[in-house]
């Protein structure tokens, strides 16, 4: 189970580009169409994507479901400039431009605003890269450093994770994915409204990978040796947040 408590928001996981197409379909969009894109990742207010200094790609929950992305790293891969590399130790690496892959760090990565790379390792490879995708509206990456604005962790790259935001209205929806290999995962959010100006808004995700019994060999004192592995997981992530306004202040819990 990951879980992170994120500026009062208990959050945990989800990708095409904001234009929503293929990386090619850029160069065909028209000028006034790219000034419409809106990014929070590049500086500290909103602007267009046309007028950012940074390489900033937008990956919506619309994107990623319909590329059928699982995971994370699943959602950013056919972004330019990224690539996934496997560290000794498990996980998925996402790096950005053809970064040193022998390190884990160089790139950081936020949910709401909140950092949640590990001191231990620059990352969050192995404490939270499995946050699942129907809890998250939205991704943001900036290609290139950002230290500046999200610490020493930003040195090519930045990752924005923005959970599930809906405060207007009451909804619910709920989702179920079966795959290969024996792959299933469940989700549910939805928003309760009280009166005009408070809401209680959740999502969960939760994923499961049966037994793969993956066969392997090794050497074994001039023979081989032959061995084989699970590669199971079960995996979960939610986030719960309260959300309202008192004559002129809003409050987030």
């Amino acid at each position: 189970m990951s879980c992170v408590l994120v500026s009062g928001c208990l959050g945990a996981a989800a990708g095409t580009d904001a234009w929503g197409g293929d990386a090619g379909d850029f160069f065909e969009l028209a000028p006034e169409h790219l000034a419409q894109l809106k990014i929070t990742a590049a500086s500290a207010f909103t602007e267009s994507e046309l007028d950012s200094s940074a390489t900033v790609s937008v990956v919506t929950r619309e994107d990623w479901e319909r590329r059928g992305a699982r995971t994370l790293p699943d959602a950013v891969l056919h972004l330019p400039g990224v690539m996934l590399l496997e560290p000794p130790d498990g996980g998925m690496l996402i790096q950005v431009r053809s970064y040193d892959s022998t390190s884990l760090r160089g790139r950081a990565t936020l949910v709401d605003g909140v950092p949640i790379n590990t001191f231990a390792f620059g990352s969050e490879v192995f404490s939270n890269a499995e946050m699942q995708l129907p809890v998250m509206d939205n991704l943001q990456l900036v290609r290139g450093p950002s230290s500046i604005l999200y610490g020493s962790d930003a040195v090519h790259s930045a990752l924005l994770l923005s959970t599930y935001h809906h405060s207007e209205s009451d909804n619910f929806e709920a989702s179920a994915d079966s795959g290969s290999r024996n792959y299933q995962r469940l989700a549910a959010r939805g928003t309760q409204t009280f009166g005009i100006d408070q809401s209680l808004q959740f999502a969960v995700g939760a994923a499961h990978q049966g037994d793969q019994g993956d066969n392997y060999s090794y050497p074994l004192g001039g023979a081989v040796g032959k061995a084989s592995r699970e590669e199971s997981y079960n995996i979960g992530t939610g986030i719960v947040r309260w959300e309202g306004r008192a004559q002129d202040v809003g409050y987030q819990l």
